[in-house]
């Protein structure tokens, strides 16, 4: 073996054969022990449900603009889907998710993500210009983005076995429930603020919460003391966030073409916020 010694010290005897085949034989036991750690079926359904919220992203986007208000609405929804990303990220985490990956695989994610923005733009630029786009051309990004990533996210979790070992349920901790309710509250005012004519709450709103998630996200780089929610829910909270996105977004796409009634809008937001608090007192997933 070729070595490069620390300065001031001399190199290190070379291993005896015998010591080199242990450490040969010692690497499928290594792995075998990561395996064990790492669930890929798992990843792989969060990777389909990844696929599914953005192909639900772009249609409400292609759907959405060309309305009488875009920007200060349309942009609750973005600081939710950026939320979406941080929660799935941490639940990932917790399956065993390492973000990496060949040349190849890379290449063709960053090609494949060309195409859909393109995509995307042109049917906005059009749409903002006056030029009426066909209803299924309107599908077209989002049924690429489920065609390919859950395609891949289908053929993966066919391609990988069982879980090793069942996760049990645990309650979640106190700063987990408190986060947990205070992000139902926020979506819940999203909600009230998107039905709203005005538009000029849905801005200072929107910069709010848009500060507000990179608070939280600046946070969970620096500090170990904020819980990872995404890896500590279950499916209370994680019925509560999709319930809460979906009627979001409802709210938005209606909003770009008519005016709302707010009775039905705060009952709706009320119960988002209460389902939030329904989770919250549930127990969790032990992540550990």
């Amino acid at each position: 073996m070729d070595q490069k010694p620390l300065r001031a010290t001399a190199p290190l005897d070379p291993p005896t054969a015998d010591v080199a085949r242990a450490y040969l034989e010692e690497v499928g036991t290594v792995s075998q022990r990561r395996e064990e750690r790492v669930d890929r079926r798992g990843m792989a359904q969060v990777a389909l449900w990844e696929a599914c919220a953005l192909a639900v992203y772009l249609c409400v986007m292609m759907f959405g603009f060309g309305g009488a208000t875009v920007a200060s609405t349309f942009i609750l929804l973005i600081s939710i889907f950026l939320l979406w990303i941080q929660l799935s990220g941490e639940l990932k985490e917790s399956y065993g998710f390492q973000a990496r990956g060949g040349l190849r695989t890379r290449s063709l994610y960053i090609a494949f993500a060309v195409i859909v923005v393109a995509t995307a733009t042109a049917g906005i630029s059009l749409q903002l210009n006056g030029v009426d786009i066909p209803l299924g051309l309107r599908f077209v990004p989002g049924a690429l983005v489920l065609l390919v990533f859950g395609g891949l996210a289908v053929r993966d979790i066919q391609k990988a076995g069982a879980a090793n070992h069942e996760r049990g349920r645990m309650p979640l901790p106190v700063t987990a429930r408190a986060i947990t309710i205070t992000m139902g509250a926020l979506i819940g005012a999203a909600i009230l603020v998107a039905a709203a004519a005005d538009p000029f709450p849905a801005s200072v709103f929107s910069l709010v919460l848009m500060f507000c998630m990179g608070g939280w996200w600046i946070a969970t780089q620096v500090s170990d003391r904020l819980p990872a929610l995404g890896a500590l829910w279950s499916w209370p909270q994680w019925s509560a966030f999709a319930t809460g996105w979906c009627v979001l977004a409802g709210v938005v796409l209606m909003r770009f073409h008519t005016s709302l009634d707010m009775l039905p809008s705060a009952i709706a937001a009320a119960s988002v916020t209460m389902l939030f608090t329904v989770g919250a007192f549930a127990a969790g997933r032990n992540a550990g």
